[in-house]
């Protein structure tokens, strides 16, 4: 009932309804056939640009495939959000950069020699910069909080500095903040969040990346008065907010997907195909409703090609 009552409120509003909808392209372009369906359901795509994929070896930077999502994207009208630029985690750091571990000025400086060069060379064609994601938790590259801090603060003011005019955001995973039960961290995301946005670097808004249903680095299932609640918490930073999901819709084994991320126990009967359109149709609808929320991503297009959270493409891997 309060989606129905906000979602007409919404529509009444002299400012035009306008959301953006989207998903994650991956490491490479769709398909034809899939590439048509994404054209005509979504009106943005999410290209990820990370240091990984763009940089695996040092000093040798590879725009082939990023090059040809944004050609693409721009042929078929879909608005761009580019980035992650960094990501902390085993997804998004090269393995050499590991020689350099603890070393957090040298870090620093190649991670902002990346964020400078995707910048430079999409700047005016990408419609929104998600700067940095999983800052907040984890051991990568032996970096402790205050260092993730100062990196995601250093590279939201290289991005305004050479792009001053495109919206940027900074994303967070597990909000729930489920990892602090087994490690000892000072900062929830919010605390994170808060700093940013508190040191005014030119923030327009926080992305907020939910993985239902897996372990680790997922969040349990919950139900939309919870995800509702978790939406008007993060709606205290006075930020528009940009919502990146994905829910599995099988259980057995991925192949194509990170051998340590498991779908959680005791869930295995019953997630299939049905239950994650049921799970996308109770819960996006509530998204919507917030006039928070200005941004909703499926954070993995098609399970055919590498991809970290088993069977949570929109594309099974026989599509």
């Amino acid at each position: 009932e309060y989606v129905r009552q906000a979602t007409a409120m919404r529509r009444t509003q002299p400012r035009q309804f306008n959301m953006w909808y989207g998903v994650n392209l991956g490491g490479q372009p769709p398909k034809p056939h899939v590439a048509r369906h994404v054209a005509n359901t979504f009106n943005m795509v999410s290209l990820p640009l990370t240091w990984r994929s763009i940089e695996a070896v040092e000093g040798r930077r590879v725009w082939t495939n990023a090059d040809a999502q944004v050609e693409w994207a721009h042929s078929a009208g879909l608005r761009i959000c580019g980035g992650p630029l960094l990501e902390l985690d085993d997804r998004g750091v090269p393995d050499w950069t590991y020689l350099w571990e603890g070393d957090f000025n040298s870090l620093l400086a190649f991670m902002l020699d990346h964020v400078r060069a995707v910048v430079e060379r999409y700047r005016g064609r990408v419609h929104l910069w998600q700067v940095a994601s999983r800052m907040t938790h984890g051991n990568a590259l032996g970096l402790g909080e205050e260092a993730r801090l100062q990196l995601a603060a250093k590279a939201i003011s290289t991005v305004k500095q050479l792009d001053p005019t495109t919206p940027l955001v900074v994303t967070f995973d597990q909000p729930w903040a489920e990892y602090l039960a087994g490690q000892q961290l000072d900062l929830a995301p919010l605390h994170f969040a808060d700093a940013l946005v508190r040191a005014d670097l030119g923030l327009s808004g926080i992305g907020l990346e939910i993985n239902f249903g897996y372990h680790p680095g997922g969040s349990v299932q919950r139900g939309p008065i919870a995800m509702s609640r978790l939406i008007d918490t993060w709606a205290l930073l006075e930020l528009p907010l940009l919502v990146s999901l994905t829910m599995p819709s099988a259980a057995n084994e991925d192949p194509q997907a990170n051998a340590r991320v498991k779908v959680l126990a005791g869930q295995a009967d019953d997630v299939t195909p049905q239950s994650q359109t049921y799970w996308i149709n109770k819960h996006v609808p509530l998204l919507l409703a917030k006039n928070v929320v200005q941004i909703v991503l499926w954070n993995q297009l098609s399970d055919a090609t590498p991809h970290h959270y088993p069977h949570s493409g929109l594309f099974d891997a026989e599509e």
